[in-house]
Order: C-alpha cells, then sequence, then structure tokens
C-alpha cells in the first residue's frame, strides 16, 4: 500500500510538471491578446506597445531592407512594429514627378500587377486588379513571419493611405479600377478650383472608395462581370484584397489589424470590416476612433482603439489618454500616428521622446510614424536621422517592458504631484513613475509610515538606469538637462 502511494504520488507530481509545463508553452506560442483591458500579453511577458513605424515604406518600395530595419528593432529593445498594407507611390514613370520622403524614382510594388495595357497616371501601364502580384504577397508574408522569428508584434493598418491621392491609386478608373474620377460635389468642385487648382486634384474620388455596393453582405463569391455597377466591382476588389490579407497573414502570432486608419467617416462600412476580419480570423482588432461615427469603444468586436496625436505638448496628450483609460468599457488605446510625423529631423527627436513618454504614462501604447525607415533603402539620396529615434523607443521599451515592473496593474495617479509639473503612473502606495518632461522642481503627496521610499532615477535620453537611493520627501529637482523619470516605491 505504502509503496503504491509513493508511486501515486510520484505520478501525480509528473502529470502536474507536464501540466505546467504545457501550460507554459501553451502561453508560449498563443496570439498576441487584450490583458488586464490595458495592456497586452505575447508570449507570456505583459507589455505596452512601444514600437516604430514604417507606414509609407516597407510594403511600397522594394529597395527597403525590412530585414535589417526588424534587425534594428530588436537590437534596439523595439517590441512592436507598424505597417500600411500598400499605398501606391506618387511617381511618375518620366521622372516628372516623386514622391518626397525618398526623394528618387523607386521600385515600387502594390498587391496587383500592371496588365500590360493602356497608361495610368503614373506612365505605367494600367492596374490589372482582377490578378495580384505574387512578389507583394511573398514581401508580406516574409515582413511578419521575419517580425515574429524576431517577438516583434507586427500591426497591419489595412485600409488607409490611399484615398489620400487618388491620382495614383489602383482604384481610380484611369488607373484600371473601378472608381469614377469625376468630381460630383459641386462644392468640391468649386473648393478645388479655388484652393488646389488643379485640373486632376488629390480628393478626387477619395469618399468613392469608401462605397460598397452591400454593406450587409459580400460579394466575394460572385462571378466577376464587367458590366457591374462601379460600386459593386469596388467592394468585390477589397473583399478580394481583405480575404488576401487574412490568408497571408492571419496565421502568424504577432499580428493586430488596424481595420481602418483615419477612417472612413462610414459606420456602415467600418462595420462591414470588423464582420469580415471576425468571420474569417482571431487576431485582435484595432480601429481608429478619430474619424468613425463608429463607437469603437461600445463595439464588442473591436478590441483595440487608437488615436492619433495631434499635438506635442505632453501634458495635453496625458490627460486625453489618462481621460480614455477611464472610460467604460476599458479598452487599450493606441496612438497609431505621432503627427507630425518624423521626417528629415523635424520635429525633433527629443519632443517626440516626450509624447511616447507622456502617453505611455497613462497606460497608453504609442507608434512613431517615422518616415526614416527610408534610412533602410541602399538608393535614398538623403541623410535620414532616425537611428536616435528609435533608440529612445528602445529605452522606453527597456524600462516599461523588461525591468520587472507591474506595469498591467498601474494606472495614472497625476493626483499625487501636489507642485511642479509631472506625470504620474503607477499603484498607489506601493509603487510610481513620474515622468518630468522639463526640468523643474516637483513635490509629491505620498504616504508616511512605518515604511520608506526608494528611489531611482531614469535618463530617458541614455537609457540609464541609476543605484537605488533612500526618498527623504524634499522637493524633487532633477538633475538631467531635459527630462526626467523618477521610479519609487515602497519599502520596509
Amino acid at each position: 500500500m505504502i509503496l503504491f502511494r509513493k508511486r501515486r504520488s510520484r505520478f501525480l507530481i509528473y502529470v502536474c510538471f507536464i501540466y505546467i509545463s504545457t501550460s507554459a508553452f501553451a502561453s508560449d506560442t498563443e496570439k498576441i491578446k487584450v490583458f488586464n483591458n490595458h495592456f497586452f500579453v505575447y508570449k507570456g511577458s505583459p507589455l505596452i506597445l512601444i514600437g516604430d513605424s514604417a507606414t509609407q515604406s516597407v510594403m511600397q518600395n522594394l529597395n527597403v531592407d525590412y530585414k535589417r530595419w526588424i534587425d534594428d528593432l530588436r537590437s534596439k529593445g523595439i517590441k512592436a512594429a507598424m505597417i500600411w498594407s500598400w499605398m501606391a507611390v506618387r511617381q511618375k514613370k518620366n521622372g516628372s514627378a516623386m514622391d518626397k520622403r525618398y526623394g528618387y524614382l523607386v521600385p515600387d510594388i502594390t498587391p496587383w500587377v500592371r496588365s500590360g495595357k493602356g497608361i495610368a497616371n503614373d506612365g505605367k501601364t494600367l492596374w490589372d486588379l482582377r490578378r495580384f502580384d505574387p512578389l507583394y504577397w511573398e514581401r508580406l508574408d516574409g515582413v511578419v513571419r521575419y517580425a515574429e522569428s524576431k517577438d516583434i508584434i507586427m500591426v497591419i493598418t489595412v485600409f488607409d493611405g490611399w484615398p489620400k491621392t487618388f491620382w495614383s491609386h489602383p482604384f481610380n478608373m484611369k488607373n484600371g479600377g473601378p472608381i469614377p474620377q469625376n468630381i460630383n460635389n459641386s462644392f468640391i468642385k468649386r473648393f478645388v478650383k479655388k484652393i488646389i487648382r488643379e485640373k486632376e486634384s488629390r480628393y478626387d474620388g477619395r469618399k468613392l472608395f469608401w462605397q460598397l455596393y452591400d454593406y450587409n453582405k459580400e460579394v466575394l463569391s460572385k462571378r466577376f462581370d464587367e458590366a457591374w455597377p462601379w460600386q459593386l466591382k469596388n467592394q468585390y476588389f477589397q473583399e478580394r484584397f481583405a480575404e488576401k490579407l487574412i490568408q497571408t497573414t492571419c496565421e502568424r502570432m504577432n499580428v493586430i489589424y488596424e481595420l481602418v486608419n483615419e477612417g472612413s467617416n462610414n459606420r456602415a462600412y467600418d462595420q462591414h470590416w470588423i464582420r469580415f476580419f471576425k468571420k474569417r480570423c482571431n487576431n485582435l482588432i484595432m480601429v481608429n476612433d478619430d474619424y468613425t461615427p463608429l463607437d469603437a469603444r461600445e463595439n464588442k468586436d473591436v478590441d483595440i482603439i487608437s488615436w492619433h496625436s495631434h499635438t506635442l505638448d505632453p501634458f495635453k496628450l496625458n490627460l486625453r489618454w489618462s481621460t480614455g483609460f477611464k472610460d467604460i468599457p476599458s479598452k487599450p488605446i493606441v496612438a497609431s500616428e505621432t503627427v507630425p510625423a518624423y521626417y528629415n529631423g523635424k520635429p525633433s527627436a527629443s519632443a517626440l521622446r516626450k509624447v511616447i513618454w507622456s502617453i505611455a504614462m497613462a497606460g497608453g501604447s504609442v507608434f512613431v510614424q517615422d518616415d526614416t525607415v527610408f534610412a533602410f533603402d541602399p538608393g535614398a539620396p538623403q541623410s535620414f536621422q532616425g537611428d536616435i529615434l528609435r533608440k529612445y523607443i528602445g529605452y522606453l521599451n527597456f524600462f516599461l517592458n523588461d525591468l520587472g515592473f507591474d506595469i498591467t496593474q498601474m494606472t495614472p495617479q497625476n493626483e499625487i504631484v501636489t507642485f511642479g509639473n509631472a506625470i504620474v503612473l503607477g499603484r498607489k502606495n506601493i509603487e510610481y513613475i513620474i515622468y518630468m518632461p522639463d526640468k523643474c522642481k516637483v513635490e509629491l503627496d505620498l504616504k508616511k509610515d512605518n515604511r520608506r521610499w526608494e528611489t531611482r532615477w531614469f535618463n530617458p535620453s541614455t537609457g540609464i538606469f541609476s543605484e537605488a537611493s533612500m526618498f527623504d520627501f524634499k522637493p524633487i529637482v532633477p538633475d538631467f538637462p531635459e527630462d526626467s523619470v523618477l521610479y519609487i516605491r515602497q519599502v520596509f
């Protein structure tokens, strides 16, 4: 009997070991998920997403070396990145027009091949939206797979960018697409004539892209007919693209979809794509709540809300994200664009460093729209300055995601600041992160009891974390020339 009990005990221990090991392994292979309503968990590690954004480069310009970019993110400790799925490069074949971000004619790519017939606005032949370009889809698959191999979250903005410039849009009828280029609204005609003064306005046809034939039903299963109205063709081609995107990327553990960034102003359009993706894939869905009548917070199928940061003022940004943190139902709020974007050294990298810290100190995730990713294009004539900005993003990742703080239990705690300018994220009477965007004196209202407060300084410009010292309850005067971070916690 005793022998049996010993064997049974060993068996139970073995089963428990297998269960624990299997559970740990399972968490390591799960897709990225929302954690504690405001944060994320990936491969068993909770985190805030603080990342770089290659919106107008990686999937548009074949010369951009995406592996070098992702390797650079990995080397700097950056755990997230963002790309636009596609955008036709605004350039002409003869070089009379080119995208200023590139500075030269690039080997551009879109999800579709050229037909070899006719002449599009860019001087090349018309697009054939009925045939996909295998090179594009191989590249997209390569980007998300390589990022996954480096443990980097990849946010893919599905619909964005291309309506901003309809002249180069593949869906433009003059480029082989279904959407008529004529401006139908008389007010827009007057506006274009008076302000833009261009025959082919970049606003021409923009809103028509958001018009579908049937917002409540898919048309993907229909047999294509050239006699269809343009709205039906538009919906058919968009759905084919979305289905192919899902087939290519849905199985990856690291993918989040931002469905409509700078949205359509069309609730039915946005809702159509939420249903379309949820039906086919269980990856997280993000919707930009700045530009849509859709209530992204109340919509049960929207997992994440994205906003754009329209100012460089750290206190205004923190106030907005802190207010959003408290809204019900709780959802993560991601700054999917820091506006203005970082291009040619403007605004300064230090100004954007303050932006990402002020948003993160409200429990928000943030991506810096960093056009300097073009630096990974060996053909680019410009000398881009994005390396320092990516270092700053890496330092914030190191501080929030790698030092072992229980960030996911923290909330905005600005009320403990009694004097001076500071932003606080913390756990009440346990630990606080105090971010000071400026070099100024700060006073805090901290609980005084038998326990003491231990402090450590962090320099967001260098990534250096100081040795611990005891807090003496005197006003705080930062030693660093610009912004500073003080971590403080109670100890026995």
